[in-house]
């Protein structure tokens, strides 16, 4: 067997030490020389590892930094202190997955690129996907990538318009061992964890783990509404000279209350204020916690297949399945369930009957989904300055959510079988395929570096059912397909070293989404609405020294054919949402972040994000009313939902024994509408833990003991929106301070 070359070398060899796989090849701390130990750079909790050789801007959480939060905490909140992120969650679990947002350089959640071990999640909305925290445990993490300009032409998605996530689960320790913690905290909090690993199961057979999670708490507006979850992890690992076959596979079940809604001054909506005890008036009533509840189901595996065909060509295959099902349970007052009831009859309906008694009708939404799919990504060194990467992505998805409104019993109030009518009833078919391919050259003893690379994507959408409640009001049932495509989306990117410890990067990407599913059930239905496309132009420079390192970027997006939707804040009538083309946006902004590590112990790290996101266009709405198109002034207005200025300064500390960790995250003021006319205040948060942790000479080796605190000042801050084109926002309200006690120990 011919010797390896020495690029095939160091990639294999952060393979195995970060379990991270090709996609973070390229990626390093500071300066390092690539094949320099994760473990020899710094023993203080590191935030972001800059990524290096790379032709965009990237960061990568490190396994010291998400240690050094509360244990379990929410993956996606890891993010929450790197340069133009904005995480938004219900706590720092983010148990209530409706309410948890996040923005990258303008860019929501829902128009990013998001895989966990390189398999895609269909959506983070609750219902047709699923945040990230169901199918991973930060304990779990190897790592995660953030690409908050473009991600590379191998991220297999149908959306990512910004920017892109990797999360990487760890793998199987070789030798016998596991972790447990317990943690205990503000509102009821409890949450356990244990991890076993296997070790080899037999000599030269494969390792394992096996984990599990089980939370419970209260939300922090009623106490005995609670937040429930539990979730099973397992992996098995075979691996042969250079190749491995791994089988993964996740189980999440999670139940929740409803929190309520507040206005723009921080005081509970009128439309939607829940209580905590019946009065005995339906009209009330309804607003009973108990009647307002969601529980979601989720399962997937998938295995991977990574192979050496030959010395220089990897080919890496990862089919995958998943299941999911849940439900949203909410009540309707008599007298909104009698005028549903009315609009169906005058709509023409007579296959119903209402008799009404006095107490509230209910919802029980159901919400199934079953997808699977496979990705195929090669990578082939051509030359030892010439690599190659091509592949592709095949999924298709089925999800069928409806939503009807029953009768309740005059006995006991639990619902009956007797249908007043369906806010809808659908079933969406989508098959996505996706084309990439991507050439590196490497010059100049390698300081000089390009990318050429280009994907394809089709996604073709297919619909039947009852849309929405109009539809539904006028005995409507829609079948049809939309497909959408664009096989030509080019990337092209460029870094250079001009001193040894300083390069200048450039990229330039062009990315297409499909329409969202969401727009196929539109109370006024365009066929021929324009999927989205962007254009994104990110440059410059990062540079390290001894004690510092850091990067400043500048960044240009142009996003044309934006989609939004425009919904009725009446939650009782779920009438059903608008979606139109709004014309173009133009984004600009710059990132500026840096770190100092004056020794093995202390690290400072601080950010500072300016983002400038504005509509182009005027455009029109329809006026169901009126029966007239409307205009909305808008061109100029900044987007809503998206602060201009963030920052963050984290301090950490690293002893022998005790550590420290404290980060303060500045978000600034966001639009609640599209014309600008209502401003939420800017608010600064204070997070952090402190601990100790026992060594073989202390009588607790291998145990942890951490205090965590999240909101320390306990400050009052509106946290996510739920936006309006000319009127006022509704708004959830931020977590108030709450601290997690918890201990930990390895065995």
């Amino acid at each position: 067997m011919k010797e390896k070359t020495p690029f095939l070398t160091t990639k294999r060899k952060l393979k195995l030490v970060s379990a991270i796989g090709l996609a973070l090849a390229a990626n390093h701390a500071s300066s390092q020389e690539s094949d320099t130990d994760a473990s020899e750079i710094s023993d203080v909790e590191r935030i972001a590892v800059i990524g290096a050789k790379t032709t965009r801007t990237t960061a990568a959480i490190s396994n010291e930094y998400i240690e050094a939060q509360a244990p379990g905490i929410a993956p996606q909140n890891l993010l929450r202190d790197l340069p133009g992120v904005t995480v938004q969650t219900s706590d720092p679990y983010g148990m209530y997955e409706l309410i948890n947002t996040m923005s990258i350089r303008g860019f929501d959640a829902g128009q990013l690129g998001i895989t966990v071990d390189g398999i895609p999640l269909e959506s983070v909305d609750n219902s047709e996907g699923g945040s990230i925290g169901r199918y991973v445990l930060s304990e779990n993490l190897a790592g995660v990538e953030v690409s908050p300009g473009s991600g590379d032409v191998s991220q297999p998605t149908q959306h990512a318009l910004g920017g892109a996530i990797r999360y990487f689960s760890s793998d199987p320790e070789d030798e016998v061992g596991g972790s447990a913690s317990f943690t205990v905290g503000s509102f009821n909090f409890q949450r356990s964890f244990v991890r076993v690993d296997t070790g080899e199961l037999w000599d030269g057979g494969p390792t394992a783990y096996i984990s599990g999670a089980r939370l419970r708490s209260n939300t922090f507006e009623i106490d005995n509404a609670t937040l429930a979850n539990d979730h099973v992890e397992a992996k098995i690992k075979q691996s042969w000279d250079e190749n491995s076959l791994t089988f993964r596979m996740t189980w999440d079940n999670r139940d929740d209350h409803d929190y309520m809604e507040y206005d723009l001054d921080g005081n509970p909506a009128s439309w939607w204020t829940i209580i905590d005890g019946l009065t005995g008036d339906p009209e009330i009533d309804w607003m009973y916690y108990e009647y307002w509840r969601n529980g979601r189901r989720t399962w997937l595996y998938n295995l991977v297949g990574d192979f050496w065909l030959s010395e220089t060509l990897n080919v890496k295959i990862t089919p995958y399945y998943e299941k999911k099902h849940g439900y949203a349970w909410f009540s309707v007052t008599p007298a909104n369930a009698q005028a549903l009831y009315d609009a169906a009859i005058a709509g023409g309906r007579t296959d119903i009957e209402y008799e009404p008694n006095g107490i509230m009708a209910q919802r029980n939404g159901q919400r199934p989904g079953e997808r699977y799919g496979t990705t195929v990504n090669a990578v082939w060194e051509i030359s030892m300055t010439n690599t190659l990467e091509f592949g592709g992505w095949y999924e298709d998805y089925d999800y069928d959510p409806n939503l009807p409104l029953q009768n309740s019993s005059l006995e006991d109030g639990s619902i009956t079988n007797e249908i007043i009518g369906w806010s809808y009833d659908r079933h969406f078919d989508t098959q996505t395929t996706n084309f990439y391919i991507k050439d590196t050259m490497r010059f100049l003893d390698d300081d000089l570096s390009i990318e050429v690379g280009a994907k394809a994507l089709m996604v073709d959408r297919h619909f039947e059912g009852i849309a929405n409640l109009t539809d539904y009001n006028s005995n409507t049932y829609r079948d049809f397909s939309v497909e959408n495509e664009d096989l030509f989306q080019p990337q092209f990117g460029v870094s250079y070293y001009v001193t040894p410890d300083t390069q200048v990067f450039a990229n330039y990407a062009e990315n297409y989404a499909g329409a969202p599913s969401a727009a196929l059930v539109s109370t006024v239905f365009n066929p021929d609405i324009s999927p989205e496309q962007s254009t994104n132009i990110d440059v410059g420079v990062r540079t390290s020294g001894e004690t510092w390192s850091g990067y400043i970027a500048l960044y240009s997006i142009d996003y044309q054919d934006r989609i939004v939707s425009i919904s009725s804040r009446n939650i009782q009538t779920i009438s059903g949402s608008a979606y139109t083309n709004v014309g173009d946006m133009e984004t600009y902004g710059a990132e500026l972040s840096g770190e100092y590590r004056p020794n093995n112990q202390w690290k400072y790290t601080a950010s500072v994000s300016y983002n400038s996101s504005k509509f182009e266009d005027d455009y029109y709405t329809y006026d169901a009313d009126t029966d007239s198109d409307v205009l909305i002034p808008v061109a100029g207005k900044y987007i809503f939902d998206q602060p201009k200025v963030t920052g963050s300064f984290v301090a950490a500390y690293k002893g022998d024994n005790f550590f420290f960790n404290m980060d303060v995250k500045y978000t600034g003021s966001r639009f609640a509408n599209s014309i600008n006319t209502e401003e939420t205040d800017a608010y600064t948060l204070v997070n952090g833990s402190i601990g100790w942790e026992g060594d073989d000479l202390s009588n607790f080796s291998n145990m942890r003991f951490q205090l965590a605190f999240y909101n320390l000042l306990d400050k009052d801050y509106l946290s996510a929106i739920s936006t309006s084109e000319t009127g006022g926002g509704s708004y959830k309200m931020g977590t108030p301070r709450t601290l997690y006690a918890s201990v930990e120990y390895d065995f």
